[in-house]
């Protein structure tokens, strides 16, 4: 198979019925993922559209999300009716769709106590421990020791 221009991954993530959180699969993400597929398919478009189902990509509470490579182009929200016209723009033009697009990935990092002109703090070095660490050598040296003294107390 040659190398696609374009890979599109779809979330079917299935999380129980007594889950708290939502799923992809509970809105349809089968569905739109098979869409991809047949539209592909239909369009002769396979050897230039990679179509994948994936896990979970932490975005289910924006409904079936959708990404699309190269150009790392997030989708949320995206039902079967949207299909065409990602595979038209995006997948085969490289252009966004503003009214799908969504931020890539969750932002999961703490708030920066720092400005924004702040350089990163640069964390000081730590000396070695003395002992084994200042000299490896003396760390191996320890070790034979030890293992002999196990064997000849066993």
């Amino acid at each position: 198979m040659p190398k696609p221009q374009a890979q599109v991954l779809v979330c079917v993530n299935e999380r129980g019925a007594d889950s708290a959180k939502p799923c992809c699969a509970a809105r349809d993400g089968l569905a739109v993922y098979q869409a991809f597929k047949d539209r592909v398919k239909a369009r002769a478009l396979r050897e230039a559209v990679l179509v994948t189902r994936t896990g979970c990509l932490k975005h289910c509470s924006r409904g079936v999300t959708v990404v699309l490579w190269p150009g790392n182009f997030w989708y949320g929200g995206v039902t079967a009716g949207d299909v065409d016209e990602i595979l038209d723009r995006t997948a085969l033009g490289g252009e966004a769709i503003e009214r799908l697009a969504m931020p890539p990935g969750p932002d999961r990092r703490r708030p920066s106590r720092r400005g924004p002109d702040e350089p990163l703090p640069v964390r000081p070095r730590r000396r070695p421990r003395s002992g084994a660490l200042a000299d490896p050598g003396r760390a191996l040296l320890g070790r034979r020791r030890a293992s002999s003294r196990v064997s000849l107390l066993g």
